[in-house]
């Protein structure tokens, strides 16, 4: 007996967000997760795509970025260029209650084929940790307030 396939995670609004300022939260881990596989210029690289996720609420983000839903999560998918043949995944969950996107976990992929479970697990579990406050120690927050300022 086949399992019945999980809904997509619906898509952010797009009306405009309910609150001024759009957070992009980075937890320390998973900072230190991504250098352990990129240069430091292909992590500075990766940190542009980054920045702009502080519009995704609002969908005011570089449409050539490239997002696809995951479950209840997100993943922005990245290779080429400065990145040389790392096939880069970043794997995120927009908190609308919040207005925050959080980064939950930077994937190197290195073969063909769907997202192993192991990576989802791995996701779930570190939103669980983020929600419960075990991964806002050190984390990097980006706000922007929709009028080209930013507040590190």
């Amino acid at each position: 007996m086949s399992k019945p396939k999980r809904q997509a995670a619906e898509p952010p609004s797009q009306q405009a967000p309910r609150v001024e300022w759009q957070t992009v939260v980075i937890p320390k881990l998973v900072r230190c997760e991504s250098r352990s596989f990129l240069t430091k210029g292909q992590y500075l690289h990766v940190s542009d795509f980054v920045c702009q996720l502080v519009g995704f609420g609002s969908r005011r983000y570089d449409p050539t970025l490239r997002i696809a839903p995951i479950e209840e999560f997100w993943e922005l998918k990245e290779k080429g260029s400065v990145l040389g043949r790392i096939n880069l995944r970043l794997y995120f969950a927009y908190l609308s209650d919040r207005n925050e996107v959080v980064i939950l976990h930077a994937y190197k992929k290195e073969d063909d084929g769907a997202t192993p479970k192991y990576v989802l697990i791995r996701v779930r579990n570190r939103l669980r940790m983020y929600l419960s406050g075990e991964l806002s120690d050190d984390a990097t927050r980006l706000e922007y307030n929709g009028d080209d300022s930013w507040c590190p």
